[in-house]
């Protein structure tokens, strides 16, 4: 009985100490707004890609994680807390009055954020979220904010298809897209013009064929809400990473697109409803908002072999860039649980007469090369530029060195899955396309280089004759030329990303394995206390019954139990 007592207690206590799951919380709701702002003669605004700013103890698949889905590189609760502490006192240093943020998990952890923050930031900052369409990585785009929106939040809901036969992108076939990752609002901040806050996130790699394409009708969905946004009468300013490059205003390498995004986004036959790109403000050799630290050195270097690039962008109307006062892509510490991206700074003036819209500019023209990056004559191609995701110590990634063998032909790995369901469910299919692109891209970032990858889908089969369970036989391909540990490294890591992102979307939600053992320890060890409590009274009542029988109970020398009657 003892022992059963202490195992018991032994259980509770494990139990106890598992972190409760917190569920998930938006908060998109405008109550009353105010202006918590104590400089009110500029307005401020950040952008920034936050890097999975996530919790330890939130509904997540794989952030925190161990590694064995490299999606994020904060491998266990207290990781993230540092992380969360370190954007905190940084967004705090940077005081701006509007932060836009992108891979946040929810409200709660944006709570988390103003926390962590010295005052007066902690009382003159609230958070706002909405939740976005991404089931892949759980990623969403928020923001927090000294003067409040006079809007809820909202989301752009809308889809277009972008035509493969009049893209530069290479992909055989056109591509149906929304945007998963955005949300907009509207604010009236006195001695400014009004505006349209919108925050985005696209789908990542630049000269990918098909994520290329998907992005351009991203991009055709965000210039119809601009078109019918101006057409209002409202200004716009509209940030995120849009994962591209702009060709007009060359970043520190000189990347160029394949896409037409930025196009796209900035340009109008009407000049109110033309953006402008703020980086052209800044020289070209500070253009470069994401960085990867080859070496591993914890300094980022743009001339010495770390892959440094351009992708995330600020736009706005005619009417906020002549208010202009200042661009600039703050510096963090690279090693310091901060973010693999730089944040984006404006400082906006007051205007000189309240209510008077700014004169239009004229739209920028494309900036020289600097020294040294032209593209090399007769070049068939742009190499791919590097987009990979540092990688946390210990896990063990195969990058490829100079010394390592470059295959000179593309090698195809193939995957073959079932799905639960058939391939008339269109929007079955393309939520699964979205989730695994989603997946993929953050597997790949950890091993893409120049050659790069391509993701096509081969086929979709009908199996419901042959296995009633698994409607579906998709297969995918994944091709490329590159370091033969790279190829080894997708086929070990693949299935198993991709089969969870199909039980997630279309079976039914994995649920998080903490939970479900904190849940489970509770109910064994009521199970056991129940049991405990039943022996013990049985004990009495035999006992009871053996003292009125005479009968007493000692241990002979070999252990046993022996009964003898007085």
């Amino acid at each position: 009985a003892m022992l059963v007592a202490l195992a018991t207690l032994l259980f509770v206590v494990w139990a106890q100490e598992e972190e409760p799951i917190v569920a998930k919380q938006q908060c998109p709701t405008v109550t009353s707004p105010e202006d918590r702002r104590t400089k009110k003669d500029t307005l401020s605004v950040i952008s920034w890609n936050a890097e999975f700013l996530f919790r330890g103890d939130g509904p997540s698949r794989f952030c925190p994680g161990d590694h064995t889905q490299p999606l994020c590189d904060w491998t266990n609760s207290s990781d993230a807390q540092k992380h969360i502490e370190a954007m905190a006192l940084k967004i705090a240093e940077l005081d701006a009055d509007i932060v836009g943020l992108m891979e946040i998990q929810d409200c709660v952890v944006l709570e988390r954020l103003i926390q962590a923050m010295p005052s007066p930031q902690r009382e003159e900052y609230k958070p706002y979220l909405l939740f976005g369409k991404d089931t892949g990585t759980d990623q969403n785009v928020a923001l927090i904010t000294k003067v409040d929106p006079v809007t809820n939040l909202e989301r752009i809901a809308e889809r277009a298809t972008a035509n493969h036969e009049t893209s530069n992108c290479g992909a055989t076939e056109s591509v149906d897209s929304g945007v998963s990752k955005n949300l907009y609002t509207k604010f009236e901040v006195p001695g400014f013009p009004s505006f349209i806050f919108v925050v985005v996130h696209l789908v990542a790699y630049p000269t990918m064929p098909e994520r290329c394409l998907q992005r351009e009708a991203q991009a055709l969905v965000l210039r119809e809400f601009i078109d019918n946004q101006t057409k209002k009468g409202e200004n716009i300013l509209l940030t995120g990473d849009l994962n591209d490059y702009d060709e007009d205003i060359l970043d520190v390498k000189g990347n160029k697109p394949t896409s037409k995004v930025l196009k796209i986004l900035k340009e109008s036959a009407d000049p109110q409803q033309t953006l402008f790109s703020l980086q052209a403000d800044i020289e070209q050799v500070e253009r470069y908002s994401y960085a990867y630290d080859k070496k591993e050195d914890c300094v980022i270097s743009t001339t010495s072999g770390d892959t440094v690039s351009m992708l995330d962008h600020m736009l706005v109307s005619p009417a906020l860039k002549s208010l202009v006062e200042s661009f600039s892509l703050p510096r963090t510490p690279w090693c310091q649980h901060f973010s693999d991206h730089y944040p984006l700074q404006v400082v906006l003036k007051t205007e000189q007469t309240p209510g008077t819209p700014g004169t239009p500019e004229t739209p920028e023209t494309p900036n020289p090369e600097a020294p040294g990056t032209p593209e090399t004559p007769g070049s068939p191609e742009t190499p791919t530029p590097e987009t990979p995701t540092p990688e946390t110590p210990g896990t063990q990634i195969p990058v490829p060195t100079p010394e390592d063998p470059i295959e000179t032909e593309a090698r195809s790995v193939f995957f073959l899955f079932f799905l639960n369901l058939n391939c008339g469910d269109t929007a079955g299919l393309t939520q699964f396309e979205e989730t695994l692109g989603d997946v993929t891209q953050q597997l790949l970032e950890e091993i893409l280089w120049e050659n790069g990858f391509g993701l096509y889908q081969v086929k979709c089969v009908d199996t419901e004759k042959r296995d009633p369970v698994a409607k579906t036989e998709y297969k995918i391909e994944l091709t490329g030329q590159g370091a033969v540990p790279a190829v080894d490294y997708l086929i070990s890591h693949m299935p198993r990303a991709i089969n969870e992102a199909a039980n997630s979307t279309l079976v039914s939600p994995v649920d998080d394995q903490r939970g479900s053992k904190v849940t489970g320890g509770i109910i064994a060890a009521v199970i056991v206390g129940v049991i405990f409590v039943v022996l013990l009274i049985v004990g009495l009542l035999f006992y009871h019954k053996a003292e009125q029988a005479n009968i007493k109970f000692k241990k002979n020398p070999f252990g046993k139990t022996k009964v003898e009657r007085v």
